[in-house]
């Protein structure tokens, strides 16, 4: 009798043991990984976010994150994506979430930057998780509609500028406009868009973008800038007190700033002409 429950404890432990194991997900976090970066180089952008962990899902909303994917094609050409496989862990906590199962891995992102017409590459951590039983994906906790708008500045840009597209201002203005409904309070898109409405003689609403701008930025050189786009706006109405007090603020913000010191010294000299023809 003895030797019978004997027995069966050593047969509790060994079914317990693989009841345990079992909670581990089947399946290769390498594979999981690849096919993640695959997908993104492929274009499959529903594939790739099938790939990701609930948590990550909830940061980046499925339509945000395929738009995402379609505007980091036009402005970086994704090359592939070389992955080690670093530490691996037990209840890892991932912004304020423990997963059962984690897996590290380094990561060296290659692409050709279309902006500046070069090959790039930036080296990062990525996690495998346990997600529900299965191996997902974990990008860091982040803001999708903030990366999202991010990568359609970097568009609007290519457009502005003239750099890995045909210079259309006004494709530009438009990918902006865009991209503040997605995201109203990522701030770079007023910059960008006051800049743009300037270049295109819309002072107006190049004066709303910038004051904007303003208001939400602390550092003093990014608003000298933004001065300095408000006297090029108000220089444009041909209201020239304004425009020399914004090139003046600029000035006062940034001594630096040399296009706000051109910009004003070009007013007195337009002031000084229209003196003489008045």
């Amino acid at each position: 009798m003895k030797k019978l429950l004997s027995k069966l404890a050593i047969m509790s432990i060994v079914i317990l043991s693989v009841g345990f194991v079992g909670c581990t997900p089947k399946g290769d976090p390498v594979q999981v990984l690849n096919s993640y970066y695959d997908n993104i180089k492929n274009g499959d952008a529903e594939a790739a976010y099938d790939t990701l962990a609930e948590a990550s899902k909830k940061n980046f909303q499925k339509e945000d994150f395929i738009k995402w994917v379609e505007t980091q094609k036009e402005t970086y050409t994704f090359k592939g994506a070389k992955i080690d496989k670093g530490n691996e862990y037990k209840n890892k906590k991932l912004d304020n979430i423990t997963y059962e199962n984690a897996v590290e891995f380094n990561v060296v992102d290659s692409s050709h930057d279309n902006y500046n017409n070069k090959d790039a590459s930036v080296n990062y951590k990525r996690y495998i998780v346990n997600d529900n039983g299965g191996w997902k994906v974990y990008r860091e906790k982040e803001n999708g509609k903030d990366v999202l708008t991010d990568s359609m500045n970097d568009l609007a840009w290519m457009y502005i500028e003239g750099k890995g597209k045909d210079k259309d201002l006004n494709q530009g203005a438009t990918i902006l406009n865009e991209a503040i409904k997605i995201s109203p309070s990522y701030n770079e898109s007023y910059y960008a868009l006051a800049y743009v409405y300037s270049h295109l003689e819309r002072y107006d609403e190049s004066i709303s973008a910038a004051n904007k701008y303003i208001e939400n930025t602390k550092s003093n050189e990014e608003k000298s800038n933004a001065y300095n786009i408000l006297g090029l706006d108000y220089e444009g109405n041909k209201d020239y007190e304004n425009a020399k007090k914004y090139f003046n603020q600029a000035i006062q913000l940034d001594s630096n700033n040399q296009y706000a010191k051109t910009n004003l010294q070009q007013l007195g000299q337009l002031e000084q002409l229209s003196s003489v023809f008045d």
